[in-house]
């Protein structure tokens, strides 16, 4: 097994959440949409899970992005130019489509007839759609263009001590959560994507 820089290893482990997360929204946000009558009640119960799931997701990818803006992009720019603030600006697009899914999945959350579910189903799997292609872009040109960057900039103890600084930004419970989600993905035998 090829080992990662400390940085890289524990952008994985976010990216690989993140994304789950997304994936999870969308499918049962497309589900509620195509729920038959029969099926309403569990919709709906799986559209409000979904808002309250959407609500601790926003909540932490959005420490993630502040943990990045404060921590992680400006050490990248004092020794690389031009490279933070094109990454800061994606960070501010992410919160309008954010604030767009908030919405279209509370919506859904309070529909009360099969019509309102497939109408709000159908609106809000698109924008989680949308959300969760940017999302997963972003992620990947972070994987592919800024680790590098850290890697060959940083020695590895520079890297691990920018972890930690960034992991001191954030909430226990959401590191917790996010090194547990790790941790399963490792013993499901997905560990060789984490490196």
């Amino acid at each position: 097994m090829a080992h990662a820089g400390a940085a890289s290893l524990f952008h994985t482990v976010f990216r690989r959440a993140f994304e789950h997360a997304l994936d999870d929204l969308a499918q049962t946000c497309a589900h509620a949409a195509k729920a038959t009558e029969a099926e309403a009640e569990a919709a709906t119960g799986a559209a409000r899970e979904s808002a309250r799931a959407w609500a601790t997701f926003d909540a932490r990818y959005r420490k993630h992005t502040v943990a990045e803006d404060d921590v992680l992009l400006p050490t990248l720019a004092s020794r690389i130019d031009n490279v933070a603030s094109a990454y800061e600006f994606e960070h501010e697009a992410e919160e309008w489509l954010f604030e767009e899914v908030t919405q279209c999945v509370e919506a859904l959350a309070r529909a009360t007839t099969r019509e309102e579910r497939a109408e709000l189903g159908a609106k809000a799997a698109r924008i989680v759609h949308a959300t969760r292609t940017t999302l997963k872009a972003h992620l990947a040109k972070e994987s592919e263009h800024v680790l590098p960057m850290f890697e060959a900039k940083f020695k590895r103890e520079e890297q691990a001590e920018l972890v930690w600084r960034f992991i001191a930004k954030l909430p226990t419970t959401d590191v917790r959560d996010m090194l547990t989600f790790a941790a399963d993905e490792a013993r499901g035998g997905e560990i060789d994507a984490l490196e």
